[in-house]
C-alpha cells in the first residue's frame, strides 16, 4: 500500500472513531452497552472538552485528504487533543476551581461545575488555580493555548 493511500485510510478511520465517540456523548442510547460506556468515561474525564474528540477525527480525516493546507495529521490530532483540556481548564479557572479538587465517587453528586469541568482538567485547574490563583492560571492557560497554537497551526491569540 502505498503511503497516501494508508494515511486515507487513517483518514477514513479517523473519521469513523470520531462519529461513532461523537455518537456516545448523546443521551440516546445508540451505541450499545460499549458505547454507554465510552461516552460516561469521555463525560466524566474531560468533561466539556469531551465534544471535541468528534472535531477531532473530522480535523484528522479532513488532514488525511489533505484538506487543511499545511496542517498534517499529527499536527492537528494535537491541536484536538490540548483542546479537549484546554475548554474545560478554561471554564475551571473561570469558574474559580473552588469545588474541583474532590470528585465524589458517583457522578450523579456532582456539582454542575464539576460534570462541565470533569476529573483531569479538573485536577489541573485546581491545582494551577492553589498554585497561582485565578489570575495565574488564566495567564498560564493562555500560555498554553498559545504554545498550543504556535506548535500545531503557527497561529497564537495574540497575532491580532
Amino acid at each position: 500500500m502505498n503511503p497516501k493511500a494508508r494515511q486515507e485510510l487513517v483518514g477514513v478511520g479517523a473519521f469513523v472513531a470520531g462519529v461513532f465517540l461523537g455518537l456516545t456523548l448523546l443521551p440516546w442510547r445508540i451505541t450499545g452497552g460499549v458505547g454507554e460506556g465510552v461516552g460516561s468515561f469521555l463525560w466524566a474525564a474531560f468533561g466539556a472538552g469531551a465534544v471535541v474528540i468528534p472535531l477531532m477525527g473530522l480535523g484528522w480525516a479532513l488532514a488525511a485528504f489533505e484538506r487543511l493546507g499545511p496542517l498534517s495529521t499529527r499536527r492537528a490530532a494535537a491541536l484536538g487533543a490540548g483542546l479537549i483540556v484546554l475548554l474545560p481548564y478554561t471554564i475551571g479557572i473561570l469558574g474559580g476551581a473552588g469545588d474541583l479538587g474532590y470528585f465524589p465517587p458517583d457522578h450523579a453528586t456532582w456539582s454542575a461545575g464539576q460534570k462541565l469541568v470533569g476529573i483531569i482538567p479538573g485536577w489541573i485547574a485546581s491545582s494551577m488555580h492553589n498554585a497561582v490563583g485565578t489570575a495565574g492560571g488564566v495567564l498560564v492557560g493562555l500560555f498554553a493555548l498559545s504554545a498550543l497554537g504556535i506548535v500545531t497551526t503557527g497561529w497564537h491569540p495574540l497575532v491580532v
